[in-house]
């Protein structure tokens, strides 16, 4: 009997699992295995504790081999369901990964930008004091030339103002004088004929 009912057994999983390294056929005797568990533990429910007889048994075990398309269609979908739930965690792992990946490399990009920002603005600072120190030797050096320009040009201005005053001084005289000259010689031109007329009757 023993090697009758091994036999049945073997020949259940020669039927669901032609090759050993058949995941989908390990995975449909397995449920073969579940749904004879489940069977029995029924029948047991159903007839007062009573153990199902190998009759019973062998029943289940005819009506099994009927179902074997069944056992590895649903084993299909279990490894498929199973393979989508792996693969999605595995995305969600990744893509977790990657997002801690990037927040680590924003935050070291920050960082970093952050830091040349402040060795920028410390050489600014440096430079822009460096000019103000260099402006400031240059400022006595700028308003002292400004002070000559001004001086220079306010001399100029009165040298041009002197020689223009000198200048217009200078021709009213010779006007006046010319006026004079040409008064004198006006008079004496008329006083002269008066002077000569009585020598010229003596």
């Amino acid at each position: 009997m023993l090697k009758n009912k091994s036999h049945k057994y073997n020949f259940i999983y020669e039927k669901l699992v032609p090759d050993d390294n058949d995941i989908v056929g390990l995975i449909a005797y397995g449920i073969y295995k579940r749904k004879k568990i489940e069977f029995i533990k029924q029948y047991i429910a159903e007839n007062d504790g009573t153990d199902p007889g190998e009759s019973i048994i062998h029943d289940f075990h005819m009506a099994s081999l009927q179902h074997i398309d069944g056992y590895r269609l649903e084993a299909s979908k279990l490894s498929l369901d199973f393979a989508r739930t792996y693969w999605d965690g595995f995305l969600q792992e990744t893509e977790n990964e990657l997002n801690d990946a990037k927040q680590d490399l924003d935050q070291e990009y920050e960082t970093r930008c952050t830091r040349e920002i402040e060795r920028l603005n410390r050489e600014n600072e440096e430079r822009k004091l460096i000019f103000e120190q260099k402006v400031g030797l240059l400022k006595p050096k700028f308003w002292y030339g400004v002070a000559q320009s001004i001086v220079a040009s306010l001399l100029i201005l009165f040298v041009v103002f002197f020689l223009f005053i000198a200048t217009e001084s200078y021709r009213i005289d010779a006007i006046k004088t010319f006026r004079n000259f040409a008064e004198i010689v006006k008079t004496i031109n008329s006083e002269q004929p008066l002077q000569i007329h009585p020598s010229a009757n003596k």
